[in-house]
């Protein structure tokens, strides 16, 4: 069941997302995981590129999310974003790296 303070509130319109995918994720597969989490609202993405904050600002929507780089950028505009819907920058699962031990480890040279 999805929480419903980010899907839809009781007695209004369901909730509509505007959100900026991170560096190498296409939209369109972010939109689909987007669509199997919240799926009683309606999405909008866009590839995290110069315009991309003006953009998911100005298309009429009731919250914003960035991923990855697309939440670098909400972040780096918090300033100028007024914005009185939820904002939402989920993160990232631990890199392989990390899940294969491997982080933080260097080869030193003898």
């Amino acid at each position: 069941m999805s929480d419903p303070t980010l899907s839809c509130h009781p007695g209004t319109q369901p909730a509509t997302w505007a959100w900026i995918s991170g560096w190498g994720i296409q939209p369109q597969r972010f939109e689909a995981a987007a669509k199997r989490a919240l799926p009683e609202a309606t999405h909008r993405v866009f590839a995290p590129e110069p315009g991309a904050v003006d953009a998911a600002l100005n298309c009429g929507t009731t919250h914003l999310g960035g991923y990855s780089l697309g939440s670098l950028l909400l972040l780096c505009a918090l300033d100028r974003i007024d914005f009185s819907g939820r904002l939402c920058c989920p993160r990232r699962y631990r890199p392989f790296a990390t899940k294969l031990g491997l982080a933080g480890k260097r080869h030193r040279p003898s």
